[in-house]
């Protein structure tokens, strides 16, 4: 008989359960009180026989599961509780990364793409599935539908029958000329799957030499009989036209907000949390379309604060808020360029900002206002220079001063535009009033030349408005 060790001075609230329990009968179950005091045991009366008690050793174990194999079939399930306390203790949750708990196991469960997914799942029930290439931005999918193509392949020995590596960490031709040929080379096992094929996924392919690649190009033609390849990749343009003809491409793009908020009330539901509507619209406005994004914001705004709000998932990713994005641009296009800058400064101090998210909402900022397009033209080129310095190191006060800059040269370009409505509605029409004009003269030259021998009347509207400008020449045969 198993013996379950407790300390001394505890008790044990043990329930026996019986197959009968599950048609919920009360009489088939039995709760028993032990109590252990350095060898010391007692029987609290109900339902069963001194010649039922258990024997309890003294050790240092916390928990205590028996099982006990008679031809009833009970099963016992014992939790040490200090006197007082409840009986049975809940089963614990599942823990770890959101990532991994909450990743689709079947092809139904992808949050969105369901072209692709109804695609490649018809390919896989009638055995016609090729080689793959999945590409696309981070977090929108690829591996998640392939994981899931495995498991309906191959069942619960998916394990057995794929080979999953990751070619950022093994990017090199040895890799391709040792571990996959080894494993596209052996005999299939097919342990009762759909598919008598194995399968190999090289997740960021991109990131594999040019050599491996080219090694790699071979090896999937000379074993298609027996294994299928799958490239994950998010940018296809590292991949070799030889790799990319060889497979089927699927373009995985960026989740919609619509998805990712479903998704995200499904993980809020299971996880029982306390979000806020704006907490959700912050956690999908910072994704932007990256479902594992999404699920690292939410859960590590969950473990910062008790409640997720818009304000608590700012803070916790360390991102400008909306109102301090409307703060950062009121002192741009406002003040000076010392008073700009101060303010900023302070605010990035205060507020742990980087300057790379400041630019990024910044230029979210410039294609919503109105601007002329070759203001808007200049501070885009402003904001990406100043991006692609930061991402080399260089300073971000140095890069503040130029971000700043580039918005005080905008501003007076924004005031002389405002100040001449006229100019600033013929400029985009120039082109048509050039036309007009030579249309005017070619008429006037053809009447005095007196070519043709009929009278020309000419009427000539002409229309000016704010919006734009229209002209038009009529030419009647008098």
């Amino acid at each position: 008989m198993p013996v379950a060790a407790v300390p001394g001075g505890l008790t044990i609230y043990a329930v026996f359960a019986m197959d009968a329990l599950a048609a919920q009968d009360p009489s088939d179950c039995k709760v028993v009180e032990l109590e252990t005091d350095f060898g010391r045991q007692r029987e609290n009366k109900m339902g069963m026989g001194a010649g039922d008690l258990m024997e309890v050793d003294q050790a240092g174990s916390d928990n205590a599961g028996m099982e006990l194999d008679n031809a009833e079939g009970l099963k016992l399930s014992a939790s040490l509780q200090y006197k007082g306390k409840a009986a049975i203790s809940p089963p614990a949750k599942k823990t770890g990364p959101w990532v991994e708990k909450y990743r689709p196991t079947n092809l139904s469960d992808v949050a969105a793409h369901k072209d692709i997914v109804d695609t490649i799942d018809r390919l896989t029930s009638e055995n016609r599935l090729p080689h793959l290439l999945l590409y696309g931005p981070p977090g929108t999918g690829k591996t998640s539908t392939i994981l899931a193509v495995a498991r309906k392949l191959y069942g619960a020995h998916f394990q057995n029958m794929i080979l999953e590596l990751n070619a950022s960490d093994d990017r090199g031709i040895d890799v391709v000329r040792n571990q996959i040929q080894d494993f596209a080379s052996m005999q299939s096992i097919s342990f009762g799957a759909k598919l008598n094929v194995k399968l190999i996924i090289l997740d960021e392919a991109d990131a594999m030499t040019k050599d491996a690649q080219f090694s790699l190009r071979r090896i999937i033609e000379k074993y298609t009989k027996s294994t299928r390849f799958c490239l994950i990749c998010n940018y296809v343009s590292k991949i070799i036209p030889a790799l990319q003809s060889r497979c089927t491409r699927f373009r995985f793009a960026p989740l919609e907000p619509v998805h990712v908020t479903e998704r995200l009330r499904y993980v809020i539901r299971e996880e029982g949390l306390t979000v806020t509507e704006g907490g959700v619209n912050a956690v999908v406005r910072l994704a932007g379309g990256d479902m594992r994004k999404a699920l690292n914001v939410l859960q590590s705004t969950q473990m910062a604060s008790p409640h997720v709000t818009e304000e608590a998932v700012y803070q916790c990713t360390g991102n400008p808020m909306p109102k301090d994005v409307q703060a950062i641009c009121q002192w741009l296009l406002n003040e000076s360029f010392t008073t700009a800058y101060e303010h900023i400064q302070d605010m990035k101090t205060n507020k742990g900002l980087a300057l790379a998210d400041i630019v990024k909402e910044l230029l979210i900022f410039v294609f919503e206002i109105s601007m002329p397009p070759e203001v808007r033209a200049q501070l885009v080129e402003a904001l990406a220079d100043v991006e692609y310095r930061l991402a080399f190191g260089t300073s971000e006060k140095l890069q503040l001063g130029a971000l700043v800059s580039a918005f005080t040269h905008a501003r007076v370009a924004l005031v002389a535009a405002a100040q001449c409505p006229v100019t600033r509605a013929l400029v985009p029409h120039a082109f048509a009033i050039c036309s007009f004009l030579f249309s005017v003269l070619l008429v006037w030259i053809v009447f005095k030349l007196r070519k043709v021998p009929f009278l020309w009347l000419i009427q000539v509207e002409l229309k000016l408005d704010n919006p734009g400008f229209a002209g038009k020449l009529a030419v009647v045969n008098g």
